[in-house]
């Protein structure tokens, strides 16, 4: 049984992503074990394309319980059962928690999904973690001390860099909702080197750390996939972005938001997509 923590300052970050791998993975492989045996209760949320299964339920549930035994002092918030708080409803670190990132590719055996944590401290992401069960891939970073691959410094592909729309390679979302991703979507399909989409936003993420893509544009994330890939972007020498501010606003239900491999890339970007943004907001 984990040892309850009751000091916020205890937090031994280092520790926390050991116990966090070897939790990850244990749970990733009964998910696809309840996957593969056919154990995997599907249910539509939002929409038809947006479905939550019992694997999410059991993981989250996992994580949180694990979390509030050894910090109750500290916030958690899941993707499917919502925020929690503490006694006296105010905490220094809030902990976030993404179940299965990419659902539809896990219930139909795609290997593009996966478990994300992160923990934000006064509101400030400080530390992401993503787990791909199907790749057998741990990546974490903590702000200002690099991001790793299964324990490893992250090694980026090396290949020239693209400094405008036209010679990038970009990842999204589906234009299908009219929320402004569409007309957004569609645009930068038309002008960059090619629009690819994965299913699962911190897949797409993750390509732009390792280096194989240039930008990733979501009009529509959510705290629970955004907020765990700011911290290892960043720590892979990439920018993130709003549409117009410096930064996402994770307060926001739905965050858009840009990230891109240099500065260059990220302004023209913007550049094309703020007149579109502004045009169906």
């Amino acid at each position: 049984m984990p040892t309850k923590i009751h000091a916020a300052s205890a937090l031994d970050l280092e520790a926390e992503i050991a116990e966090l791998q070897v939790l990850l993975r244990a749970l990733g492989e009964e998910a696809i074990m309840m996957r593969n045996g056919g154990k995997l209760a599907e249910k539509e949320k939002s929409y038809f394309g947006d479905i939550v299964t019992e694997a999410d339920r059991l993981i989250e549930h996992e994580i949180v319980k694990r979390v509030q035994s050894r910090y109750p002092d500290h916030c958690v918030n899941g993707e499917e059962t919502g925020p929690t708080k503490p006694a006296g409803g105010v905490c220094e670190y809030e902990w976030i928690v993404n179940p299965i990132n990419g659902t539809t590719n896990f219930s139909k055996g795609l290997e593009f999904f996966s478990i994300a944590v992160a923990l934000l401290r006064h509101g400030d992401p400080i530390l992401g973690v993503f787990y791909f069960p199907e790749l057998h891939r741990f990546v974490h970073a903590v702000r200002g001390k690099g991001a790793f691959d299964n324990g490893r410094p992250l090694v980026r592909f090396e290949r020239p860099e693209a400094r405008s729309v036209p010679q990038a390679l970009i990842a999204g979302a589906s234009p299908r909702r009219k929320n402004g991703r569409y007309e957004i979507m569609t645009m930068l399909g038309d002008r960059s080197l090619r629009m690819l989409n994965f299913g699962s936003i911190i897949y797409n993420c993750m390509l732009l750390a390792d280096g194989k893509i240039d930008a990733v544009v979501h009009t529509d994330a959510t705290t629970f996939n955004i907020t765990p890939v700011i911290p290892i972007l960043g720590e892979a020498g990439c920018l993130v972005s709003g549409f117009r501010e410096d930064r996402p606003d994770l307060s926001r239900p739905q965050i858009p938001f840009i990230a891109a491999s240099n500065a260059e890339l990220l302004e023209d970007i913007k550049r094309q997509v703020l007149p579109i943004w502004d045009g169906v907001k």
